[in-house]
């Protein structure tokens, strides 16, 4: 049995593509318009490279992980938990 990958080559670097994890929501670049929300009714595991969230965004659910490489928040944008985690 054969397998065929297409890899993309940087610097005769080849870029394989990432290895999903269960239950996080991957996404290279999340962009929320003005005023837009995401509400997520448990734990919501997000990674993402870029993550952009416009002027009264809102990212909501009872616990919340974000692993990024960059956020950047306008007015009023937020990440609102309403759950506690024990440390």
């Amino acid at each position: 049995m054969y397998f065929i990958m297409k890899l993309k080559v940087t610097n005769t670097k080849p870029l394989l593509p990432p290895i999903p994890h269960a239950g996080v929501l991957g996404i290279g670049r999340l962009a929320m318009q003005a005023e837009s929300v995401i509400d997520h009714a448990s734990h919501f595991n997000l990674e993402s490279s870029n993550i952009h969230m416009r002027f009264a965004s809102l990212i909501t659910a009872d616990q919340i992980t974000v692993t990024a490489g960059q956020i950047h928040m306008e007015g009023d944008a937020a990440l609102d938990v309403t759950g506690q985690s024990v440390i």
